[in-house]
């Protein structure tokens, strides 16, 4: 007698028990490693924004004390206070104005400083200035 079944059929691939499996393993991982991913660029725009509060503060004081900053551009006025300079006169004429940023987060913190109508930088604690400076 002949069976009216057809013959049983080998499937190859991978199970749903399998796929969830992997999934499941992929999602823990992501669950994981994202908030410390999350955290990294949280701390490094925290960094990014103490150099800039610090840059304006530098100048700001320098301001204050005498020093003849330059005019014109944010990134001048920037490079000027990383670079430092001395007040013309004063009780302050040897103490050298100066803000020490590590040279690839300069253009970072353009973001978090501003420069006032009246030429005087400010800073914007959101980081809402445009990047480039200007």
């Amino acid at each position: 007698m002949t069976s009216a079944l057809p013959p049983p059929q080998i499937y190859f691939g991978v199970s749903l028990e399998r796929w969830l499996k992997i999934l499941s393993g992929t999602l823990l991982a992501v669950m994981l490693v994202g908030p410390q991913i999350e955290e990294l660029a949280s701390s490094r725009r925290r960094e990014v924004r103490r150099h800039a509060e610090r840059i304006v503060q530098t100048y700001l004081v320098g301001q204050t004390a005498g020093v003849p900053w330059p005019e014109g551009s944010l990134q001048a006025k920037v490079d000027a206070v990383i670079t430092g300079r001395l007040p013309d006169s004063g009780v302050f004429i040897n103490r050298l104005f100066r803000v020490v940023v590590p040279e690839e987060k300069i253009d970072d913190t353009y973001a978090f400083i501003g420069v006032h109508p009246s030429g005087l930088l400010f800073f914007d604690p959101k980081g809402s200035q445009p990047l480039t400076g200007m």
